[in-house]
């Protein structure tokens, strides 16, 4: 990939639980470049969210732990560095929109305390210059009368414009790589449409993102590529019209043949995958899909299958592809 910005090599995350040892993420390898917007899938569970914030060391140790891997930002392993360094990375180098805004946000300081010290944090600007600098940015994520709005608490603005604030608390020194966490889980589709739509146009064209969601529609709006995750564990990857147009792991199709689509009637019944998400506890031995998979055959309960090459920068784990990439 050329101008690589992120590159993650095996990584693998557990936690440790009173009830034993939780595997999150298992041996995941993917890479982000300048400019681009990838989209991490999968169902609730699948290590989506782990995976994202283990790239800013956001996730909680202990109780997690990085058994292994690395992961290059700019050619650098942020597994390396220490306290210090992170601090400089994080809200600079790589912004977060957290899921939820009503708990990433102080419930005891102003809105505009909050945006300045993300800015001095990283800027040599006064408290004036910050000042002007966070009204200019609620501003631009189109928030009403943003003096005012500097001294609000959280809990009097709404749930959007509280996502638009966590938006420019993101954005507003301008990072690199942006990690968006289901930035609209608990907004209207109404408010949805527009939070991305302030993404798009805030996001600089070098900046990258990846964005953890579970609407597939968004990602085919506005994602280059798409990773597809299940039970800790990536199955597909590819550019993002290749793989809606031609996926090639059984879970993928299942994802896609989920989505309402015009035209189907309201008699037909929306297809579903069949059982539930294995417990991290008891994951299946060989491809972990195996027991949910229309398709399965003995092999997929005895071995775990490895990625096949399908088409240019599309690939996916899956027996059924066969040597070469071609379904047998």
């Amino acid at each position: 990939m050329s101008d690589l910005l992120l590159d993650i090599k095996n990584l693998t995350v557990s936690f440790v639980t009173d009830d034993g040892v939780i595997q999150a993420v298992n041996d995941l390898s993917f890479s982000v470049g300048r400019g681009e917007t990838v989209a991490l899938v999968g169902e609730s569970g699948a290590g989506k969210s782990v995976s994202a914030m283990s790239v800013p060391r956001l996730v909680p140790m202990p109780p997690a732990r990085i058994d292994k891997g690395q992961i290059f930002f700019k050619g650098k392993d942020l597994l390396t560095q220490d306290v210090k360094d992170m601090r400089k990375v994080r809200g600079r180098e790589i912004g977060v929109i957290f899921q939820d805004p009503g708990t990433a946000l102080s419930p005891l300081h102003r809105i505009g305390w909050q945006m300045m010290e993300a800015i001095l944090a990283h800027r040599t600007l006064n408290d004036d210059e910050a000042r002007k600098l966070a009204e200019s940015w609620l501003s631009r994520v189109k928030i009403p009368d943003p003096a005012q709005r500097m001294n609000a608490y959280p809990f009097q603005l709404s749930g959007g414009m509280q996502q638009r604030v966590m938006i420019a608390m993101a954005l507003i020194n301008e990072p690199e790589l942006i990690i968006a966490d289901e930035p609209t889980t608990a907004l209207d589709v109404t408010l949805q449409a527009q939070i991305f739509d302030i993404i798009r146009e805030m996001k600089g064209k070098d900046s990258a993102m990846l964005l953890i969601t579970h609407d597939m529609g968004v990602v085919y709006d506005i994602c280059d590529r798409v990773l597809v995750m299940y039970a800790a564990e990536l199955v597909e990857e590819g550019p993002t019209e290749t793989v809606f147009e031609n996926p090639a792991h059984p879970y993928t199709m299942g994802l896609l043949q989920s989505i309402p689509t015009l035209g189907k009637g309201r008699s037909k019944r929306l297809d579903s995958i069949k059982g539930q998400v294995p417990s991290p506890f008891n994951l299946p031995h060989g491809c972990r899909f195996h027991d949910r998979c229309p398709r399965a055959f003995d092999r997929c309960a005895k071995e775990k299958p490895g990625f096949v090459d399908i088409s240019e920068n599309h690939r996916a784990a899956c027996f059924l592809l066969g040597d070469r990439g071609t379904r047998p």
